[in-house]
């Protein structure tokens, strides 16, 4: 029996983008069996909006949060209501392509039957559109067919130390995410103290666990890009530094967790073109770990386009979105 999928939406204020997201979900060339939506306590016409469209779509079922629990929360509220054998995360403010549902349980089925994994997820590429026109392709870790994808320790050591592993290339996103119900239900689902990082801290677990991360190279998920009070460099920042503190136990030593928390500080200094900052932030660590170092930066040079889009993204948002 081919395995059912449930569309998963958290939704905030997103009147203005909720019904593109929703009718990208309605076309797609595999039916789901469900679409829901949790409306995690908006304060626009979001709710009314699902509404709306559920009354005229019977796959379409709306679930209200009174108030803003975060997106681990309504995340988590999916997983608990999901009926389908699969789900699929949908952002409330992006569109998927008709053919990526299909794409990527096929990707699964098939990674299943070639192998014992357990604990397998999946991602696509995703094109972000940047609001100056800017376009960019993300792409997926284990995007090549080979065998096995990556998974366990050495995924773990690549997400949170930034180690280079065979067919590691491309990022994590939950907006292009799809995995049985049951993986998310035995990991406990995201953690509800992160708002952001969340689904950082949930591939490093579910790698822990022994998971497998299989891609889909195409870009099945169109990511428009845009700066708000919860995707500010200073809020996002002070997540990834308790992401990294988390899981200080995984890292393979004290000073790797060092070294890692002293990066992100550089990471983000970068993004908020705090060019001197950043400058001498470098040449500091330079003089303490070379060989991290070099290692680290060899290993950040295919994101090089990504980070040189994000920076610009930043540069142009309003004063407040920056660090």
């Amino acid at each position: 029996m081919v395995a059912t999928v449930t569309v998963a939406i958290t939704a905030f204020n997103a009147e203005r983008t909720i019904a593109r997201a929703l009718t990208s979900a309605l076309n797609q060339t595999l039916r789901p069996v469900e679409i829901l939506v949790v409306d995690d306590g908006s304060s626009d016409g979001t709710a009314a909006v699902v509404a709306r469209m559920a009354s005229e779509h019977d796959l379409i079922r709306l679930i209200r949060h009174d108030g803003n629990l975060g997106v681990s929360v309504a995340r988590n509220r999916l997983v608990a209501e999901a009926r389908g054998d699969v789900l699929a995360f949908f952002d409330d403010d992006d569109e998927s392509l008709p053919r990526r549902l299909d794409v990527q349980l096929h990707r699964i089925l098939e990674y299943e039957a070639r192998t014992a994994a357990a604990l397998i997820v999946c991602h696509t590429a995703r094109r972000q559109v940047y609001p100056r026109g800017r376009r960019h392709v993300e792409a997926a870790v284990g995007s090549l067919f080979d065998l096995p994808a990556p998974y366990g320790g050495d995924m773990v050591q690549k997400i949170l130390a930034g180690r280079r592993v065979r067919n590691g290339h491309g990022t994590c996103a939950t907006s292009s995410q799809m995995a049985r119900v049951s993986t998310y239900r035995a990991l406990g689902g995201f953690d509800p103290d992160f708002r952001r990082y969340e689904d950082t801290d949930f591939c490093v677990r579910l790698a822990a666990a022994g998971g497998h991360f299989v891609g889909v190279a195409e870009p099945l998920v169109t990511q428009y890009m845009t700066v708000s009070d919860d995707k500010q460099l200073e809020v996002e920042l002070g997540y990834a530094r308790a992401m990294i503190d988390k899981h200080r136990a995984l890292f393979t030593s004290p000073e790797e967790w060092a070294f890692a928390r002293a990066w992100l500080e550089l990471k983000y200094l970068s993004l908020s073109n705090k060019t001197g900052t950043f400058a001498a932030g470098l040449s500091k660590l330079l003089m303490q770990r070379p060989l991290s170092v070099m290692m680290r930066a060899a290993n950040a040079i295919p994101m090089t386009r990504s980070r040189a889009a994000r920076r610009n993204l930043h540069a142009h948002a309003p004063p407040e979105s920056r660090l």
